[in-house]
């Protein structure tokens, strides 16, 4: 018997990324992985607060979990909270959501709750809530430290708070704070955490950096425009920036020894609000929407780090 089995690949100017699709679409969910699985959780199917099925649809509360090889997704569990425009990252087997907004009738209030799933046993529990409701957050894990950083607290209202839960995840501590307030994605490479752009009522440009070990903040060049709205992995060598709010079919790579950014010649299918992570030598782009009213998209987009780390063109 003959079998065939299709994949969908797109083709660039460097190499090619191959597709998938989640059970559901959604826009602004979070992801993390464990190096075997992607974990894809919470989002917003659509855009628009009054529009056809929102009541009835409403945020996710739903967690895929999606083969990195196949890019298969499946049902995995429930979080505790529907949740959009929030953070996870997995810490050995357990998977930390913290932040965003929810869904109470029409309105969308922000959140300061968090929760930690065991991916062995299925069983969650809840964390210490964050001192703030917050959505938009940055946040990652510093050599089993977790740290959260800016995210929008109200109206226009934009934090520059920095917090890390102490080790025995019993109560949040307060750092200094970043030198300008923003929202979006952080990156760690080591022991320094990379705030790169972001959105404060407009698209920022500025290059914050965090010590983990001084805990004191550095502000390196600038770049020549902002970015916003969009996901970002790390190889720990140089930083992947997939999408952004105008510029949505553009992926750039930031080299953090020299402090330039280059837009690649890659495209990803545009879309903003998406999740992304790095598994081996590949990088997901997950879900994210094209249309701030519209509908979200359920799009999984693998691209190989080996090409995202050659060629581009220097902006300057």
């Amino acid at each position: 018997m003959l079998i065939l089995i299709t994949i969908c690949w797109t083709f660039g100017a460097l190499g090619q990324s191959k597709k998938g699709e989640l059970l559901f679409p959604r826009y602004a969910p979070s992801a993390a992985t464990d190096g075997h699985w992607i974990y894809v959780y919470g989002g917003a199917p659509h855009g628009g607060r009054n529009g056809k099925d929102f009541m009835n649809q409403g945020l996710h509360a739903s967690i895929e979990r999606i083969d990195p090889n196949s890019l298969k997704s499946a049902y995995f569990s429930n979080g505790l909270h529907r949740r959009a425009n929030h953070a996870s990252v997995i810490s050995g087997n357990k998977m930390i959501s913290c932040g965003g907004r929810s869904q109470m009738g029409l309105l969308r209030p922000k959140m300061s709750d968090c929760e930690v799933l065991d991916l062995s046993t299925g069983i969650f529990r809840e964390l210490p809530a964050l001192p703030d409701s917050l959505r938009s957050i940055g946040m990652t894990e510093v050599s089993g430290v977790l740290y959260v950083m800016g995210g929008l607290l109200k109206g226009n209202q934009y934090s520059k708070s920095v917090y890390k839960l102490n080790e025995d995840k019993s109560e949040w501590t307060r750092l200094e704070d970043m030198p300008l307030e923003r929202e979006g994605a952080i990156v760690s490479i080591g022991s320094k955490i990379y705030a790169i752009s972001g959105y404060n009522g407009k698209s920022l440009a500025r290059v914050q950096v965090f010590d983990t070990q001084s805990e004191h903040w550095e502000q390196l060049k600038e770049l020549p425009y902002g970015l916003s709205a969009y996901s970002a992995v790390t190889d720990g060598e140089f930083i992947y920036i997939f999408g952004d709010y105008a510029k949505m079919d553009q992926i750039h790579r930031y080299e953090p020894q020299t402090g330039d950014l280059y837009r690649l010649d890659i495209r990803m299918t545009p879309r903003r609000h998406t999740a992304a992570v790095l598994v081996d030598n590949m990088a997901y782009v997950i879900g994210g929407n094209q249309i701030s009213s519209g509908k979200a998209l359920a799009l999984i987009e693998a691209f190989s780090v080996s090409d995202l780390k050659k060629g581009g063109t220097l902006v300057n």
